[in-house]
């Protein structure tokens, strides 16, 4: 994941379960078929060869690159890494999309090196509440 205050998708191209094919494992889109809440969670480790002063992973509704989405209930966290180690990270979010609103999972960082682990070391979820 490149570290230059530049949002980039995350290559989320593995699924596991998708009963209604909501995700889309070339655009890396998970669409929401119906308007409601979503609990969306994210949880992965990644390989860190030098400190970085921070990181965001959060899922950009519609494209935003803004945090500012208080209608669609988004927020961003960021985290840092310390130098050469396994940085495990996890979040959650209540999403209010819209039908066909989308999401997908992005990054934005300065400064360091992260690499995403193996698709068995990562995983993301979304899930209709209501």
């Amino acid at each position: 994941l490149t570290q230059d205050s530049t949002w980039r998708d995350v290559a989320l191209n593995g699924e596991i379960f998708d009963k209604s094919n909501n995700y889309n494992t070339s655009n890396y889109r998970f669409t929401a078929p119906v308007s409601g809440v979503y609990l969306v969670g994210f949880s992965g480790e990644f390989q860190c060869t030098s400190a970085t002063t921070w990181s965001y992973l959060a899922p950009r509704i519609n494209g935003s690159n803004t945090a500012n989405l208080n209608s669609k209930g988004n927020y961003f966290a960021d985290f840092t890494t310390p130098v050469a180690t396994y940085y495990q990270h996890s979040q959650t979010w209540l999403l209010n999309l819209s039908a066909n609103d989308y999401f997908v999972f992005s990054h934005i960082g300065s400064n360091g090196n992260l690499t995403l682990k193996s698709i068995s070391e990562c995983i993301f979820f979304s899930t209709l509440l209501g």
